[in-house]
């Protein structure tokens, strides 16, 4: 970790992938945790969008300080998602409604039977 002169750490990488779109996300995921996030390339997206052997590579940056929760975050998003994801398929697979949404349905429907 180096140090600027003016005691200031410099940024660490801590997530790289392919596409601006997946580095924008990330950003804003770790910003609403108050993490500041610089997105990093080697080209310009915008006139060169390339993903072969790495020349598309996008980084995400954030103060050496901050590296650590900024990682834990990221990975505790990705789990979140595989978990709402596997739980998801698995209320498809059996067709069963959970008992509180069957309740909130027949509520909506008095609501909108009212206003009819």
């Amino acid at each position: 970790m180096q140090s600027s002169g003016l005691g200031r750490t410099e940024p660490v990488v801590i997530f790289r992938c392919q596409s601006d779109v997946e580095a924008e996300l990330v950003r804003a995921l770790l910003r609403s945790y108050g993490i500041p996030c610089s997105i990093r390339s080697d080209i310009i997206h915008g006139a060169y969008p390339l993903t072969i052997d790495g020349l598309g590579e996008v980084r995400l940056a954030v103060p050496a300080p901050l590296a650590d929760e900024a990682r834990a975050i990221i990975e505790a998003h990705r789990q979140g998602s595989a978990l709402r994801t596997s739980l998801a398929k698995d209320k498809e697979g059996s067709g069963e409604e959970q008992e509180g949404e069957e309740q909130e349905d027949e509520e909506d429907e008095e609501v909108e039977g009212k206003h009819t």
